[in-house]
């Protein structure tokens, strides 16, 4: 018998062989990794070399001539389906006409009982983002307001209920804005035209006192003043529209467009925001590419 302990077993060439082709492996895949790490790095340095305040935030895109042409291709595709998107939900001529109706009868209604009051249409129509099934947000302001705002949103509370063009006027009071909320159909604003479709609106009024030191006081600079910024940042970067209008329909065919809804969400003007902070961020060579 053995009188030692155990021999050691030997190998074979195939066991041999795959164990070499395994360190093999692990190398190349340990010199890929340092590869790719070397590479981010370097990125890193180029930009912040590029810039005296790096943003970690701004995006650093390939201009698109530099791309391949299956590349460019692609985006050329995409770029045109956006396009025709936004062509194809843009308001008809109908549709500013119902706006412009409505935004009308809301201010006769509050001019019987308040003259000095004035009615502005802010939010996703103003800023020309609006989809087909977009609310109206409507904003009523006063320079001097007197006997409270409090009081002036029951009247207009009165004065719609009476009206046989809106239905379902409600006060919420407890938002954080409060506002005054109505439906109303397109029908009953202009007529539907042959083959027209009628449409149930949906209508948001709120309230804000221009300087006169009411509780409101603030929202008049969330509702005009962002409403004109983002306008005026649109125009300056014109990609900013067409994109806020397609991705607001794939958060809205999504469930993701209530913020206000308690279940998560995104706002038009939230979506508006991010795009003009990310426009704002490229470099500016690059914008028509």
């Amino acid at each position: 018998g053995n009188g030692g302990g155990g021999q050691k077993k030997k190998r074979t060439k195939g066991q041999i062989k795959a164990d070499q082709d395994e360190q093999e492996r692990l190398a190349v895949l340990a010199a890929l990794e340092r590869r790719y790490v070397d590479q981010y790095r370097s990125q890193q340095l180029v930009a912040k070399a590029g810039s005296e305040s790096y943003n970690p935030l701004r995006p650093t895109h390939e201009p698109l001539a530099s791309l391949s042409p299956s590349r460019r291709a692609v985006a050329a595709a995409l770029g045109k389906g956006v396009r025709d998107f936004v062509a194809s939900v843009a308001p008809t001529q109908r549709d500013k006409d119902v706006r412009a109706n409505l935004l009308d009868r809301v201010s006769a209604c509050v001019s019987a009982f308040w003259p000095a009051a004035s009615v502005e249409i802010y939010g996703s129509f103003s800023t020309r983002v609006a989809l087909p099934d977009s609310d109206v947000d409507l904003v009523v302001s006063d320079p001097s307001p007197e006997g409270g705002i409090e009081e002036r949103r029951k009247e207009l509370v009165s004065a719609l209920a009476g009206e046989e063009w809106c239905d379902g006027v409600t006060l919420i009071e407890t938002a954080s804005v409060p506002v005054v909320k109505f439906e109303v159909l397109e029908s009953s604003l202009v007529g539907l035209g042959e083959g027209g479709t009628d449409n149930l609106l949906q209508v948001d009024i709120t309230f804000c006192s221009l300087g006169g030191g009411g509780e409101d006081e603030e929202f008049e600079y969330t509702a005009l003043q962002s409403r004109d910024f983002v306008c005026g940042e649109m125009d300056r970067l014109p990609l900013v529209r067409p994109l806020a209008i397609a991705l607001k329909h794939l958060l809205t065919i999504h469930n993701l467009n209530d913020s206000g809804g308690y279940s998560g969400g995104l706002s038009s003007h939230s979506l508006c925001l991010m795009l003009i902070f990310y426009f704002q961020n490229l470099e500016g060579g690059r914008l028509g590419q």
